[in-house]
């Protein structure tokens, strides 16, 4: 097997080199390449778990979707509500929902992302736009 594509130094490159974005930066989002298929996802996480996170190259963001963990038997035991499906404060960038069909399926920027930075949809354009008066 070769050696560079064994560590992946193409994609790696790709990486550290930007994304090949200009102006804008992928935050989610699949790219094909000829030997590569990446997919990108995004996170916000507390800041004081960055500097463990970036330590490893594992996926630590659980399965983003909101969900209850129940220690013990359901009757009897503590159960604990995930506003993400994890304790860790991990929180996605994007939302994609699957309406399985009877919905047209979405893609959204995280409720606290866009109240931060005063975003809205443009339904007319499909474009999320800043409504900055600065």
């Amino acid at each position: 097997m070769d050696r560079n594509y064994l560590y992946q130094v193409d994609i790696r490159g790709w990486i550290e080199n930007g994304l090949d974005a200009e102006i804008m930066v992928p935050v989610s989002g699949n790219r094909v390449d000829k030997k590569y298929d990446v997919y990108i996802q995004s996170y916000l996480l507390p800041t004081d778990a960055v500097e463990v996170d970036m330590e490893n190259d594992t996926y630590n963001a659980h399965s983003m979707e909101p969900g209850i963990t129940v220690y013990g038997s359901w009757e009897n035991d503590e159960k604990v509500y995930h506003r993400w499906g994890n304790g860790d404060g991990f929180e996605p960038l994007i939302i994609k929902r699957n309406f399985n069909g009877i919905a047209t399926d979405s893609v959204e920027v995280t409720e606290e992302f866009r109240l931060l930075f005063n975003l809205y949809f443009n339904a007319l354009n499909c474009q999320v736009k800043c409504n900055s008066t600065e």
